[in-house]
């Protein structure tokens, strides 16, 4: 094989077929002609350069003989357009580390079986499986920092890279089985889903099940037309006249792919399902197929592995994960994705428990966890599918391929996602088949749960999350919004009592650990500056931790009464900040000051002074990202952000 028949052979053979489709009656001959002189014509064989920058040495070359290089020695190919040699040639010892992380995470989440959820020994299995995970993230990040002595640009670009392209197959794959909503963008994207189809169609020697009935031209053409992006009239009539060469047993294919619906109305799909949820006792954990429903399952997963899954990968999967709307996936993360199963258990709950009385009298959260989990356990079959398909497409041997893996681990009674990505809010009902007795509220992404927030103002909303929002079938925006513009009200009598509550938290390194033109514009340095000027008997020693109030002194007629009520006070203050020879200390004045954290309360000289505006304004912000879920406008001044009554409709 040479560096050019290997792509022609592919292209030219898979451009015939194509063609065919479309012009049955033309002899393959004919169309063998045209494909090779449009090869010939149209061909752009552009150079390329290969880089190996562990040896920093590049290769030129063009992309037919990159091509033929990668057929031939198939390196793995990652994310980012780089290539690894395979196992078999050489060993890396990175993995020989990381593996290391992940098997002691699987032996702490195995610990959790063994312990009750609100247990120490629980919490600490869980924290150190955490920390496991974050043992292999650093490890990841370590290669991208040019100081660590495995640094490599291209293996840090690719590790990120592969992960979307990983977390975009499951995407879409996901959409397509459940909702069968993956765009057809083109005429080309019709094409290519045909001819995969019809490569099925054609493993299966053209034998279908006797209770798969016909359907005809018009409800596949229906079916397909409701996932093109495009439609004219051209490209309609072009798919119908493919549609009417087709075989009936094709037609019938490409009906069922990606439409599992459907394919569940099917009498005898109907049927079996019944007797999965009648004989099945309990259904907790997808991972762990209960004995009495192994061989119905198997049987279920055999017939919509055969008619509905489509094992095809998208090519342009990670723009379209980016771009697309979504009826399925709900949130997708680094290592993750959120489905909304909700259709899923309405439609088997209005069209096949409604229609059986001994379904009906099994209602109950077991039922719904039968019903649910059943389809989480085909969605791991598909999963699993689809990862092997995509490592053998990427050149990840065999024996390895099984580390690329995707399982169902929560359970979910609602998730309630924000405007912004990556942050939401979540009950969780089950884990990996462990019921919680009180669900556990999960808050990913908001600013209320940042370490810049208060231990109170934390809470504050998360009560609000936990009173109106978790396990409510009606929620109230409005009883939302007026409990939290009652904090402000909370937060002002807090601070005039000189409660430490609601004070923001912060920290300051060695002074000697900033660049001279930015330390005295670090809010924290000034802070305590203002703080070691007042108390020197009780001045900081660096690096520290301690609240900031922020205040209303700027000049020192702002705190001309000082005089009278502390006068040593109003010196120190006049000396050490105001009248300071550095003029980037007196400029500032003092707009913050530092309390110690084994200070009890915020002395009493402050509390006149404290920026009450700003104070409140600080922790009513960390609220808004809660708030703008449900659509409520904000007010923005100069200094601040307020709450507002508006909703954007």
């Amino acid at each position: 094989m040479d560096n050019t028949s290997y792509f022609y052979d592919k292209w030219s053979k898979e451009q015939t077929k194509r063609l065919m489709l479309r012009f049955p009656d033309i002899d393959k001959s004919e169309i063998e002609e045209l494909v090779k002189n449009s090869y010939e014509e149209r061909l752009d064989d552009g150079e390329v350069v290969l880089v190996n920058n562990y040896i920093n040495r590049s290769f030129k070359m063009t992309m037919l003989t990159l091509i033929h290089f990668i057929e031939e020695k198939k390196p793995i190919m990652g994310g980012y357009g780089v290539l690894y040699r395979n196992q078999n040639e050489v060993k890396n010892p990175t993995t020989v580390v990381i593996r290391k992380f992940l098997d002691s995470r699987a032996a702490y989440k195995k610990e959790l079986e063994l312990y009750k959820e609100d247990s120490y020994e629980y919490k600490n299995s869980d924290r150190m499986q955490l920390n496991e995970k974050v043992n292999v993230n650093s490890l990841y990040g370590a290669i991208g920092t040019m100081a660590f002595f495995l640094f490599n640009l291209f293996v840090a670009g690719s590790v990120t890279a592969t992960g979307q392209a990983l977390i975009s197959t499951m995407l879409t794959t996901y959409e397509n089985f459940l909702s069968g909503t993956v765009r057809l963008n083109n005429i080309d994207d019709v094409y290519q889903f045909i001819r995969n189809v019809e490569r099925d169609y054609k493993s299966m020697e053209h034998k279908l099940d006797k209770f798969i009935e016909d359907v005809s031209v018009d409800d596949v053409f229906n079916k397909i037309r409701t996932a093109m992006s495009f439609n004219s009239y051209d490209s309609m009539n072009e798919v119908l006249n493919i549609l009417y060469n087709l075989d009936q047993g094709l037609l019938n294919l490409l009906y069922y792919k990606n439409n599992i619906y459907e394919f569940i109305k099917i009498p005898k799909i109907t049927k079996l399902i019944e007797k999965i949820i009648i004989e099945t006792e309990s259904f907790k954990d997808p991972n762990k197929i209960p004995p009495e429903a192994k061989d119905d399952i198997d049987d279920l997963w055999k017939y919509i592995e055969k008619y509905v899954f489509y094992n095809y990968l998208v090519f342009d999967k990670i723009q379209r994960a980016k771009t697309d709307s979504r009826n399925v996936v709900v949130v997708t993360d680094t290592d993750s994705t959120m489905l909304n199963l909700g259709p899923w258990y309405d439609f088997v709950n209005d069209n096949i428990v409604e229609n059986n009385p001994e379904l009906l009298n099994q209602r109950g959260r077991e039922q719904e966890y039968i019903i649910l989990n059943l389809m989480c356990s085909i969605l791991t079959r598909v999963s699993k599918s689809i990862l092997t398909h995509y490592c053998k497409v990427n050149n990840i041997l065999e024996d390895y391929r099984h580390m690329i893996n995707a399982k169902n681990e929560f359970l979910f009674s609602i998730m309630i996602l924000a405007q912004t990505k990556k942050r939401y809010i979540s009950s969780v009902r089950l884990r990996e088949g462990r019921e919680f007795t009180k669900e556990k509220l999960d808050i990913k992404g908001h600013d209320f749960i940042k370490s810049s927030t208060t231990p109170q103002t934390k809470k504050y909303f998360e009560d609000i999350i936990k009173e109106e929002l978790i396990g409510k079938e009606d929620i109230n925006p409005h009883q939302i919004l007026k409990k939290a513009m009652l904090f402000d009200r909370l937060i002002k009598e807090s601070l005039m009592a000189g409660e430490k509550d609601f004070l923001v938290p912060k920290s300051v390194k060695e002074f000697s650990a900033y660049k001279p033109d930015q330390l005295y514009k670090e809010q924290g340095v000034r802070a305590i500056l203002a703080w070691d000027a007042v108390y020197p008997d009780l001045e900081f020693e660096l690096p520290a931790k301690f609240y900031v109030v922020k205040t209303r002194m700027e000049t020192l007629d702002k705190i001309e009464p000082l005089k009278l009520t502390e006068p040593k006070i109003y010196e120190a203050l006049k000396k050490g900040i105001f009248e300071n020879s550095n003029e980037k200390i007196s400029s500032k004045g003092v707009t913050v000051i530092a309390i110690p954290r084994n200070v009890e309360k915020i002395p009493s000289w402050i509390i006149p002074y404290i920026d009450y505006d700003t104070m409140i304004s600080d922790n009513i912000n960390k609220s808004l990202s809660l708030l703008t879920i449900f659509s409520f406008q904000t007010i923005s001044t100069s200094r601040n952000k307020y709450i507002s009554n508006i909703i954007s409709i």
